[in-house]
């Protein structure tokens, strides 16, 4: 089947191969949304979309993910490592977005697959766990495990504390060297700002997007009751960092520290 075939690609890749006579007149293809073929002799096509779910499968997982407790700080039974092969390619996807890998994304930064609830599981180190949605039906997005743990994804590194949104851009400014931050939204809370202003310089680099404006004045309001020295991201790119190269994180960072 196409499918077998498209499914060996890596994301953006296309391949002839033979499909109705003794020559490769037919190709297929990967996307970050899903997998397609054509053939350009008998003219059939095919395409199918990553991530989609009937409605008892939705509320199957939705149902799994309410019966973990708000306070457990244990990854839940059966989680899988991204980068294992029984995971859905939509799980994938959501890491190679940003240009990382799912074998590093769990041999590095501790990744794990759940398949009854369907979601990302993320250790943080500090008495909680983060559950990340990848499927754009599931919400929230995001959800904190863990009530004594901190709100935050912190990575080290060199520099001034990184500031922003989501945890594939913390992770893409911590490849770059720099210490970084993902506040999993667009504010934080005041025992979350403590902890930040650990650092004596900030750098907040939020989404260029209208709730990532107000929410970097709402940082850095609740920043503003510790002595430190907290600068707006002087951006290279509209991109969100995530989707910026090494070079682009790195000369955003220095010029903001300029």
């Amino acid at each position: 089947m196409w499918q077998d075939l498209a499914n060996t690609l890596q994301t953006g890749e296309k391949r002839k191969f033979s499909h109705c006579g003794g020559s490769p007149a037919a190709s297929v293809w990967k996307s970050q949304f899903g997998i397609g073929f054509k053939c350009y002799r008998c003219t059939l096509d095919g395409y199918e979309k990553f991530g989609v779910r009937s409605v008892a499968e939705v509320l199957e997982a939705r149902n799994a993910f309410e019966r973990i407790d708000e306070r457990s700080t244990k990854i839940p039974v059966g989680c899988i490592a991204l980068h294992s092969d029984a995971v859905p390619s939509v799980a994938r996807q959501w890491v190679l977005k940003a240009g990382l890998s799912p074998e590093e994304a769990a041999l590095k930064y501790g990744m794990l697959w759940h398949e009854e609830t369907r979601r990302v599981f993320i250790p943080t180190g500090a008495g909680s766990m983060i559950a990340r949605a990848v499927y754009k039906e599931d919400q929230p997005k995001y959800k904190l495990f863990g009530r004594l743990g901190t709100g935050l994804y912190i990575l080290p590194g060199r520099g001034p504390m990184v500031v922003l949104e989501d945890i594939l851009s913390a992770i893409k400014v911590h490849k770059a060297g720099y210490k970084s931050c993902a506040i999993l939204g667009t504010s934080i809370a005041p025992k979350d700002a403590m902890q930040l202003a650990e650092n004596p310089d900030i750098v907040l680099w939020l989404d260029p997007d209208k709730a990532g404006i107000r929410g970097r004045k709402a940082v850095k309001k609740a920043l503003g009751l510790y002595p430190i020295c907290v600068r707006y991201a002087h951006t290279v790119s509209d991109k969100d960092p995530k989707f910026l190269t090494r070079e682009e994180i790195t000369q955003t960072v220095e010029d903001t520290m300029k």
